[in-house]
């Protein structure tokens, strides 16, 4: 199953961002960076496109398009 947050998580780490130092370049606080890697919200639509490019990836990547289409694909010809 698809987790925004697991995947936010991910890329923090991977560039060895604190919660803190990723809110300051978000401009929102590092409250909100914990709610959304403990999916208790999400960013909006704006912030995940800073996300992509803060973190040089895709949308597509961060929000596993390509694995949740290939999942329902799947769902569909069972």
């Amino acid at each position: 199953m698809y987790n925004l947050g697991s995947k936010i998580y991910y890329y923090r780490k991977l560039f060895k961002f604190s919660q803190s130092k990723l809110a300051k370049m978000l401009n929102v606080s590092q409250t909100l960076i914990s709610q959304w890697e403990h999916n208790t919200c999400e960013p909006n639509i704006e912030t995940l496109r800073q996300l992509c490019f803060i973190f040089d990836i895709s949308s597509d990547e961060l929000l596993e398009i390509d694995t949740i289409m290939q999942n329902n694909q799947k769902l569909n010809f069972q």
